[in-house]
């Protein structure tokens, strides 16, 4: 993820896609391996429960904020608590 953030981020000063960036990220834009874990608990949360990240917002400006503001989705009852423990802690980190 890290060196795909940084030549992404070498054409443009622009974030396309919230989804998946940490609030470090959104807020100071740097990348670290911190942002990159941040991203994979987003990818898990999403292989897990089958749906987008942040699907009932319609703008990309809806997500940084709640991305900024700590906000996660919530995970289905289904998840097993392990799961939901790791994607916790990846999002957190």
């Amino acid at each position: 993820f890290l060196v795909f953030t940084q030549v992404h981020r070498d054409k443009s000063d622009d974030i396309q896609n919230a989804i998946y960036s940490a609030p470090e990220v959104l807020t100071s834009r740097a990348f670290s391996c911190q942002s990159d874990v941040y991203a994979w608990g987003m990818i898990a949360w999403e292989l897990i429960t089958r749906k987008a990240p942040f699907a009932e917002c319609r703008w990309m400006w809806e997500i940084e904020k709640k991305v900024v503001a700590g906000e996660l989705p919530p995970i289905t009852e289904q998840c097993p608590e392990n799961i939901k423990k790791i994607i916790a802690q990846a999002c957190a980190y």
